[in-house]
C-alpha cells in the first residue's frame, strides 16, 4: 500500500526511532486520584507498545509543588516527584521497552487553565488574567516563583532521565502555563518576562536551558508548541516561527506542533466538524524555518493521511492521539497492509467530553482503558447463540462471542447491517461513521459468524429452534406520529429525513433540540432550507458532549438556523402554529414542513413474546435502553465476554 515514509527511521538528537509515529501525550483517567500508576495504566500503554508506535509520549505529568497547601499542579495527574511513583515508572518503562518501545514523558503545568476544585489548587499565570470571565482569576507569578519553577523543571527532567525515559518533552502549548507566557493575550508583564516575543519566550528558553544543563547535551528534549492559539490577540503562527528558531538555537531536538487553547476555534482536540489534518499547514510553515524534526497532531485519523502529510513535506513525524485510543495496533496493521482491519477513530470527541466527567471512554473501542478486562478469553463451554439485529452492538457481541468459541448466528431484517448507526452517518461531516459499520461487519465475517440478512426473526422461530442464548439487539423506535391540526403530509419524522426523505418545502420547523434535532437542522440548512429549532428545555443539545455541541451550535448560527427554547408545540391550523412559549400561550406563523425529533424508545417487543423460550435472553444496546453508541458497544463487549 506504500507507507514507506511513515515507516522509515528518523533521529531525534542522538535517539533513533524505528518509524515516524508518535503516540501523542494524552491525559487519561487511569491513574488513581492521588496520581499513582495502576495495573490498568500499564495495560493501556503496553497495548500501544505492542502496536508498534515509534515513540510513546506519556502526558499530563504532575512533577512539582511548593507545599501541600499550595500545589503547583493538579493532583489528578500522574506525579513524577513521588518516590513510590518513581519506582512504578521504572517498572512501566522497563515493561514497555521490553516490547521494543521508545518512551518519553511530558512535563506540564496547567497555568491559568487549572481549576481550584477539587484539589484547592490556586491557578497561576504570568499575569492576573483569566482565560474566561467565568473562571477564577489566576495569581500572577513572582520572580522568585518563576525561578523556583525553572529549577523544578530541571529536577523533574533529571528524574525522568534516571527512571529510564528516552525523551523529555516540555509542554508549551494549549493555553497552559508556558503558553500563557508566550501569548500576548495572557502575558501583560512589564518586566523581563513580558513585552516583545523575545521577552515572552524567556521563561520557556530558561526552562530549556536549565533542563539541558541538567540532563546533558545528548539526552533528547522536545517542546510541544502551539502553531497558533486561534484566539483574538493570542499567539500567532508568525510568532511561533520566531520561537521555533529560538528553541532550535537553545538546543532542543524535536518540535511537536499543535494548536488552540481553551475557548479557541478550532478546538485543541478537533472534532469531525474540523477538516482532517487541520494543523498541518502550521507545522509546514514552521518546518521551513528550522532544521530540527517537526511533529504534528490534529485530527490525523489513519496511516494514509499520515503518509500524505509526510510525503508533502508538511511534517517529519505524526503524533497520533485518539486514533491510537481507537486502535492501539494501527501502526502494525498499516505496516502489514491490514488497514481495513483498523478500528476507526471517528473524531467524535467522546473521549474528551467524558474525560471532564472523570471517565475514560472511546466510542468505537470499548476496550480502551479496559484492555485486560475486555480481552476475549475462550468460553468454558460452546453454546448456540442467536443475535437479533446487526447494528453496531449486535455486530460487536457477535464477533466476540464467536471468537470465544460459541456458534453464533446474526440475523438482520434489513438488507444491510448498521441499524441506527447508518442514520448517525447521515448528517454533514459524519459520513465517516460508516467506517465503524464496515469494521464490525468485517470482524463478524472473519470470526465465522453465520450472517443472515433480510431475515426477520419472530418469537416462534426462537422457541422452535431453541438456541442456548438469544441476544436482542433490535434497536429503538422513534417517537411521534403527528401534530394536532397539521396535515399529515406536512409532518415528517427525523429518521425519515436522515434516510433521504427531504421535505419539499423551504421553511422547516424541527421540533426537538436534542442531538438528532440539531443534526437534522444542520442537514436541512446545508440543503438551502430555512430552519427553526423548537426545544421544550432551557437549552438545546443537552444530550451532546460539550465540544460537539459547541461546534455544531457555532455552525448552525453561521447557517442562519434559528433556535427557540422553552417552547412547547400545542396544535396548528391552516394559518398558525399554536405554542406555549416560556409558559405563555402564543401563536407562530405556519411552516411548510414540521420535522419531529422528539426522541425514541426501546424496541423490545420481541422479548415480551418469548414466554415459551427456556434459554438465556439478553437485551443490549437501544433494545435495552436508548443510549449512546459508546454505551451500546461497551455493553455488547461486556456481555460478549461473559456468555
Amino acid at each position: 500500500m506504500g507507507r514507506e515514509k511513515l515507516f522509515s527511521k528518523i533521529r531525534i538528537g542522538q535517539l533513533e526511532l524505528a518509524n515516524r509515529i508518535i503516540m501523542a501525550p494524552m491525559a487519561i483517567h487511569l491513574a488513581s486520584m492521588v496520581g499513582e500508576l495502576t495495573e490498568q495504566t500499564t495495560a493501556f500503554f503496553l497495548e500501544r507498545a505492542k502496536g508498534g508506535v515509534g515513540l510513546i509520549m506519556m502526558g499530563a505529568t504532575g512533577w512539582a509543588r511548593i507545599d501541600a497547601a499550595h500545589p503547583l499542579v493538579p493532583l489528578d495527574e500522574i506525579e513524577l516527584y513521588k518516590v513510590t511513583c518513581i519506582d512504578r515508572y521504572k517498572r512501566l518503562v522497563e515493561t514497555l521497552k521490553a516490547e521494543g518501545a521508545t518512551v518519553g514523558i511530558q512535563l506540564n503545568h496547567r497555568g491559568r487553565q487549572a481549576t481550584r476544585s477539587p484539589f484547592n489548587y490556586k491557578p497561576v499565570a504570568p499575569s492576573a488574567i483569566p482565560w474566561s470571565p467565568k473562571v477564577e482569576v489566576p495569581q500572577a507569578l513572582t520572580l522568585i516563583e518563576i525561578n523556583n519553577l525553572i529549577e523544578r523543571y530541571g529536577r523533574a527532567a533529571l528524574t525522568a532521565q534516571q527512571i529510564g525515559f528516552d525523551v523529555v518533552e516540555i509542554h508549551a502549548g494549549h493555553g497552559y502555563l508556558i503558553s500563557n507566557f508566550l501569548s500576548p493575550d495572557s502575558n501583560r508583564r512589564d518586566d523581563e518576562y513580558g513585552g516583545s516575543i523575545e521577552g515572552r519566550s524567556k521563561f520557556l528558553l530558561q526552562v530549556v536551558e536549565h533542563i539541558r544543563q541538567t540532563v546533558g547535551p545528548e539526552f533528547p528534549v522536545s517542546v510541544r508548541l502551539n502553531g497558533a492559539d486561534f484566539r483574538p490577540g493570542g499567539f500567532s503562527i508568525e510568532e511561533s516561527c520566531v520561537v521555533s528558531q529560538l528553541l532550535e538555537k537553545a538546543g532542543i531536538d524535536l518540535l511537536s506542533i499543535s494548536a488552540g487553547v481553551y475557548g479557541s476555534y478550532p478546538l485543541t482536540i478537533p472534532s469531525f466538524y474540523t477538516k482532517t489534518a487541520c494543523f498541518a499547514d502550521l507545522s509546514a510553515a514552521i518546518r521551513q524555518k528550522v532544521n530540527i524534526p517537526i511533529a504534528v497532531a490534529g485530527r490525523i485519523p489513519n496511516a494514509a493521511t499520515a503518509e500524505d502529510l509526510l510525503t508533502a513535506g508538511k511534517t517529519d513525524l505524526i503524533a497520533f492521539g485518539r486514533a491510537l485510543l481507537a486502535d492501539p495496533y494501527l501502526p502494525r496493521k498499516a505496516r502489514e497492509d491490514r488497514e481495513a482491519d483498523t478500528r476507526p477513530c471517528i473524531s467524535c470527541n467522546y473521549c474528551i467530553d467524558t474525560y471532564w466527567g472523570g471517565k475514560n471512554v472511546c466510542t468505537t473501542n470499548p476496550a480502551m482503558g479496559r484492555e485486560r478486562e475486555l480481552n476475549p478469553l475462550p468460553a468454558k463451554s460452546r453454546k448456540n447463540v442467536w443475535i437479533i439485529g446487526a447494528g453496531i452492538a449486535g455486530m460487536e457481541i457477535a464477533w466476540r462471542a464467536s471468537l470465544r468459541g460459541h456458534a453464533v448466528s446474526l440475523f438482520e431484517k434489513e438488507d444491510r447491517p448498521g441499524g441506527q448507526w447508518i442514520l448517525a452517518s447521515k448528517p454533514p461531516g459524519k459520513e465517516h461513521y460508516r467506517l465503524l459499520i464496515d469494521y464490525l461487519w468485517k470482524k463478524a465475517a472473519e470470526n465465522n459468524v453465520k450472517i443472515y440478512l433480510n431475515n426477520e426473526v419472530k418469537a416462534e422461530d426462537i422457541v422452535r429452534e431453541a438456541p442456548d442464548i438469544v441476544v436482542l439487539a433490535t434497536g429503538a423506535i422513534q417517537n411521534g406520529e403527528g401534530i394536532k391540526g397539521i396535515a399529515a403530509h406536512d409532518v415528517v419524522r427525523a429518521w425519515d429525513v436522515l434516510n433521504g426523505n427531504l421535505p419539499s418545502g423551504t421553511d422547516c420547523l424541527v421540533i426537538g433540540g436534542g442531538a438528532v434535532g440539531l443534526e437534522v437542522a444542520h442537514l436541512l440548512a446545508v440543503q438551502g432550507k430555512q430552519v427553526t429549532v423548537a426545544e421544550m428545555k432551557d437549552r438545546v443539545g443537552t444530550d451532546m458532549g460539550d465540544t460537539l455541541r459547541w461546534s455544531l451550535l457555532r455552525i448552525l448560527k453561521e447557517l442562519g438556523v434559528k433556535i427557540a427554547t422553552y417552547v412547547e408545540i400545542m396544535a396548528g391550523d391552516g394559518d398558525y402554529l399554536y405554542v406555549r412559549e416560556k409558559g405563555l400561550e402564543n401563536k407562530w406563523r405556519k411552516f411548510d414542513v414540521y420535522v419531529l425529533a422528539i426522541g425514541s424508545h426501546a424496541n423490545n417487543q420481541l422479548a415480551g413474546n418469548l414466554n415459551g423460550f427456556k434459554g438465556k435472553v439478553y437485551l443490549i444496546g437501544d433494545a435495552h435502553q436508548c443510549q449512546k453508541g459508546a454505551d451500546a458497544l461497551r455493553e455488547a463487549a461486556e456481555i460478549g465476554n461473559e456468555i
